[in-house]
């Protein structure tokens, strides 16, 4: 029961610092190049795609387009066969990134507004309950199918390890590291019996293995963005029908875990861009102590990409998908 109170009274302090990264649409923009200032707008189409207009001091103009994407925790644009980094400054009242090079500057500005507090509550309803993601730690399913479905959660315990595998669970893909270390099985029984609701400690990694269940584990992180090399690891994992069932999960269920079930949604499962972002919200991706970039990297990504990746890597992608 403990840690399911800490879990609520995280949750109700975190749309006080909540901010999603609002990329596209119009951006104010200014800078300085060769001495030169200068003002301007960028747009950022939903298809990544950008225009930019700047007016330079000495009345001078110019327009140019190009291509955003997120790298990491970075927004970069690429124009005119070059790419350029742009670092968050402040995520809050205005949004603003910076690019600085070679003694030329450019920043980015955009207000976003702050986060409804009904709105985000009402994001975490399950079929009509407030709170019933926090019984259900935080378990879905992200694709159904006989022997072939896939389920996300937070960090599984034991116990949880167990019933995946009585389900029929097959592979356990953790995006939080190889889980080479003591957990402890929390009893709510033990709880109730006013004994401490600890159980016996137990190696996560080896009790898996003892669970005669394959184990994947890729070292993720909540605060930035996917690497190539990651997603090619997680999606191979996932697209490998001699792995179902599967059960991917990091530790909370809602980021590193949220923006890989999105990608796979939007990619595979013909869910839209906006659908898949609706589920990180209800999976409690709450855009909040750096966790924002998992839905900027969702709202810059190009459908095909993944796939171009998997190709490139021999990734077979199974007939369905194509």
């Amino acid at each position: 029961m403990i840690p399911r109170a800490l879990a609520l009274s995280a949750l109700l302090l975190t749309p006080l610092g909540a901010r999603e990264l609002e990329l596209i649409g119009v951006h104010a923009l200014r800078g300085l190049r060769d001495g030169q200032a200068y003002r301007g707008t960028l747009t950022v189409e939903p298809d990544a795609s950008f225009t930019c207009t700047r007016t330079f001091a000495d009345g001078r103009e110019e327009r140019s387009a190009g291509v955003a994407r997120f790298d990491r925790v970075q927004l970069v644009l690429e124009e005119a066969g070059r790419a350029r980094s742009f670092s968050l400054d402040s995520a809050y009242e205005p949004q603003r990134w910076t690019w600085q090079g070679g003694g030329d500057r450019e920043q980015l500005e955009r207000e976003v507004a702050r986060e409804n507090l009904p709105r985000f509550f009402k994001r975490l309803e399950r079929d009509g309950k407030p709170l019933r993601w926090l019984l259900e730690r935080n378990r879905a399913y992200v694709e159904r199918g006989a022997g072939l479905w896939i389920q996300r959660s937070r960090q599984p315990r034991p116990r949880d390890v167990e019933a995946f595998r009585k389900q029929g669970g097959h592979t356990i893909l953790s995006l939080n590291g190889d889980q080479d270390e003591a957990v402890d099985d929390l009893r709510l029984e033990r709880a109730l019996r006013l004994r401490s609701p600890k159980g016996p400690q137990v190696n996560l990694r080896e009790f898996i293995a003892q669970q005669g269940l394959h184990h994947v584990s890729v070292d993720m992180s909540a605060q930035r963005a996917p690497t190539d090399a990651e997603l090619v690891t997680v999606f191979r994992t996932l697209l490998d029908d001699s792995l179902r069932p599967i059960l991917v999960h990091c530790q909370g269920g809602s980021d590193r875990t949220g923006i890989v079930c999105a990608l796979y949604a939007y990619e595979f499962l013909g869910v839209s861009k906006a659908e898949a972002k609706t589920t990180m919200r209800r999976h409690l991706w709450a855009a909040v102590g750096g966790t924002e970039v998992q839905g900027a990297y969702l709202d810059l990504y190009r459908k095909g990409r993944l796939r171009e990746l998997l190709r490139e890597a021999g990734v077979e992608i199974p007939a369905r998908y194509r």
